[in-house]
């Protein structure tokens, strides 16, 4: 069984949007998507498994609140156990997605 989690960060000029800030933008998100009601308004994190299309609200709001960085942080698995970890940010109507990349392990590593 897959889960996803998630957990929405806002910047505003590399400060973060806190508080009733990032409660009201939380609130508008869901207006427009009500996938984005898993989304708590206090912390912006979702606290069940969740499978919410917010790529295409996100780039939209933003291209609105062009000086606010967004970075969805995601973590799912597929049902193998092996957990996948990744960011999209969003600003100005432009994304992108970043993924660690682990080196291979060797028992050389260890020490």
């Amino acid at each position: 069984m897959a889960w996803v989690y998630l957990d929405l960060d806002i910047w505003k000029e590399e400060v973060p949007v806190r508080d009733e800030h990032l409660e009201f933008i939380i609130k508008q998100l869901r207006i427009r998507n009500p996938e984005f009601k898993v989304l708590s308004p206090v912390d912006g994190r979702s606290h069940d498994e969740s499978k919410v299309g917010f790529e295409e609200t996100l780039i939209q709001y933003s291209e609105e609140y062009p000086k606010l960085l967004f970075c969805m942080n995601v973590e799912s698995t597929e049902g193998t156990g092996i957990e996948t970890v990744w960011r999209h940010y969003f600003q100005n109507g432009k994304t992108c997605e970043i993924s660690p990349v682990w080196p291979e392990f060797s028992p050389d590593m260890l020490h």
